[in-house]
């Protein structure tokens, strides 16, 4: 006898909304199924969230301390537990190959080796990288697998590089940008403006630039520290997340910035440093999506971002806020800066607006639709 409620299972190795990014948002994604009266299970090594009515925990034993190894002996064990029980829909929020959905949150593995500046050591031993070895092949075995029936990428420019690097059928990928929280993530913030500015010594009227992200290489922080060099002293640079910081303490003092870049690590209520700034800044190496600019969109604030981040395709240039392209300059992005900011009032409105129709909610409804249709429910 079939079920009337679907039973889901959602698998990413941590849901927590301490880290915001992925983990912040599939713990969003999980609530809004269980909402729209979903069973929702959720296999992790690590939660960072209280069990809720129909929101049920289930650990993934793994090791314990950080080695390659343990990914790959998390995507055992999940296969394990997952036969014990019969769902109407798999779901993978993360790597994992033995799923009826595949929701692509991670950044394309392959394509990034391709496309950021390799180290010394990438070059000498990448080709023996067990770590980098092993992310790639069960990469390959995700893209190729008979096993999902429905691959969900975050933008089209992700889809095409996922037809590019695997030939995956067009027909089975489906494009669904993600949603937002818009009771939390909305203009309403800039009430913190001054309470997050007088914490952090920052002048009321100072310009302030926002770059929020975990992984400061790939999201391309070096230049938006560059950019600082071409513009007036009164900018100052935000960097909200928590990433390798002293690399850039020699930079910053070459550069004669030192008391214009400001690091406050990870942070709980981030919506406050959205209503702090003026304008957010993301010109990435390669995102697939990225949460950070459609909330700071919400929020109303004026943004740049890359053409290479699959958020970009929400905007509409010099309207909404400006796209750079891949190959720009620290000096011209400090040009678009000086726009961003002289045309903040307009680009916020319009942003705030297009971000409106983006709920995490209707996002859900969209995602649940796709599932009943690849499980026949």
């Amino acid at each position: 006898m079939r079920r009337l409620r679907v039973k889901v299972a959602l698998l990413r190795r941590e849901f927590s909304l301490s880290k915001g990014g992925a983990e912040g948002y599939s713990v969003a994604l999980a609530r809004c199924l269980a909402k729209l009266g979903c069973e929702v299970h959720l296999f992790a090594e690590k939660f960072g969230i209280p069990q809720e009515e129909r929101l049920l925990h289930h650990i993934v034993p793994t090791l314990k301390y950080r080695t390659f190894i343990r990914h790959l002996m998390f995507v055992r064990s999940a296969r394990k537990m997952l036969k014990t029980e019969e769902f109407d829909s798999i779901v993978a929020l993360a790597r994992f190959d033995s799923t009826d959905v595949y929701r692509s949150g991670d950044p394309l593995f392959i394509h990034w080796l391709k496309c950021h500046k390799p180290t010394i050591s990438d070059r000498i031993f990448g080709f023996i990288n067990p770590k980098q070895l092993s992310l790639l092949a069960l990469e390959e075995r995700i893209f190729l697998s008979a096993r999902i029936r429905k691959i969900v990428a975050l933008s089209q420019m992700d889809k095409q590089l996922m037809i590019l690097y695997y030939r995956v059928p067009k027909h089975k990928i489906t494009v669904l940008y993600n949603g937002v929280d818009t009771e939390r993530f909305n203009p309403s913030v800039k009430r913190f403006r001054k309470e997050v500015r007088d914490k952090l010594s920052i002048p009321e009227d100072a310009p302030v630039l926002l770059f929020v992200g975990m992984d400061f290489k790939r999201k391309n922080l070096v230049s938006v520290i560059d950019s600082l060099a071409y513009l007036p002293s009164e900018f100052i640079l935000l960097v909200v997340g928590a990433g390798k910081q002293k690399r850039f303490d020699e930079r910053i003092k070459t550069l004669n910035i030192k008391n214009r870049v400001i690091f406050t690590g990870r942070v709980n209520e981030i919506e406050r440093y959205y209503g702090a700034a003026d304008v957010f800044v993301l010109p990435s190496l390669y995102d697939p999506f990225c949460n950070a600019v459609l909330e700071a969109m919400a929020c109303g604030l004026s943004v740049i971002v890359s053409e290479n981040a699959g958020a970009s395709e929400l905007i509409e240039n010099e309207k909404s806020g400006l796209i750079l392209s891949s190959n720009s300059s620290a000096k011209e992005l400090s040009d678009k800066i000086i726009n961003a900011y002289n045309q903040k009032e307009r680009f916020g409105t319009s942003a705030a607006e297009r971000a409106s129709k983006q709920t995490i909610l209707s996002y859900a409804e969209s995602f649940l639709k796709l599932l009943k249709e690849t499980s026949g429910h």
